[in-house]
């Protein structure tokens, strides 16, 4: 291949280009890099190549670095075919959703037809709103405060106290809640809610009325989420209101074939967790090996 311009091409002379790509790779030798970064923000920050070509590094006999290297090649084999595992069982829901809420797909014994229903009509639904920044005093508490940005997130960095609550106008959540993000970058994005909390205005609390499934509404907004944003939001810019969302469409089966399909992306999204983690484990034990060797 060819190599432009932004890129260093080290081609090792007694040593192994496996071990230089994981000492490369290593903590300390990128903070190495931060540190000679010179320039202004951006795509024109560079480190001065000279200055690190003069840099001393301890390098063991060529046998070591070639196990050294292999270690490494394989634990990046790993890493490689972990996030393949969970591509392909993203693109699986992605292209599930799809076949299940426009029926191309169904659940054997279920050929009933699906019922139409404004949103707000099915859901007790509403947003929250933000205690002044100036008061600290609202904040420090013991209730999670919940923003848009962090609704698929199982903790969350800012807590708010009782009494900051009473008086603001947030809002509280409980656990299994859906929360659907309106503002910004995160607007369509859809989750239940980990934990009991609050909710600011760029939040949207939707809870199922009776008959109707949390779940199925829930994995349906994710499923809608570019229709809605493609509607209402020109080029994905601006936000979404809760007026907006409670008018949305929405087609439901009877509850128990609700309750199957809820279930049913409920798992999906379980072997999804369960791989990431799998992921994020495999890259924290790399970073690992990394430190202990790169010291």
């Amino acid at each position: 291949m060819i190599a432009s311009t932004e890129w260093v091409v080290f081609t090792g002379h007694n040593s192994d280009s496996y071990f230089l790509s994981a000492l490369f790779t290593s903590s300390r030798f990128r903070n190495m890099l931060l540190s000679e970064v010179a320039g202004v923000t951006g795509s024109q920050k560079r480190f001065q190549i000279a200055s690190v070509l003069e840099r001393q590094e301890y390098f063991p006999t060529q046998i070591e670095q070639a196990r050294i290297g292999l270690l490494f090649a394989k634990v990046d084999n790993l890493i490689a075919a972990e996030k393949r595992k969970l591509d392909l069982l993203q693109k699986k829901k992605t292209a599930l959703l799809r076949q299940i809420f426009e029926r191309k797909l169904r659940f054997k014994g279920y050929d009933n037809p699906w019922n139409r229903h404004k949103l707000g009509s099915i859901t007790d639904s509403y947003s929250g709103g933000t205690p002044p920044v100036s008061d600290s005093s609202y904040y420090g508490g013991d209730i999670p405060f919940i923003r848009s940005a962090e609704i698929a997130n199982e903790s969350t960095e800012l807590f708010i106290t009782q009494s900051g609550l009473a008086a603001s106008s947030a809002k509280r959540v409980k656990k299994g809640d859906v929360l659907y993000a309106l503002y910004g970058a995160n607007s369509g994005n859809a989750s239940f809610a980990k934990l009991d909390g609050a909710i600011n205005q760029a939040v949207l609390s939707i809870r199922a009325e009776k008959g109707f499934s949390n779940s199925f509404i829930m994995y349906w907004l994710q499923r809608s989420k570019n229709a809605i944003i493609g509607t209402f939001l020109q080029g994905g810019q601006g936000n979404l209101s809760g007026s907006i969302v409670k008018k949305l469409s929405i087609q439901t089966p009877r509850i128990d074939e609700q309750e199957r399909i809820g279930l049913f992306f409920i798992k999906i999204d379980s072997l999804i967790t369960a791989e990431t983690r799998k992921l994020d484990l495999l890259i924290d034990k790399k970073k690992a090996l990394l430190q202990k060797m790169f010291v």
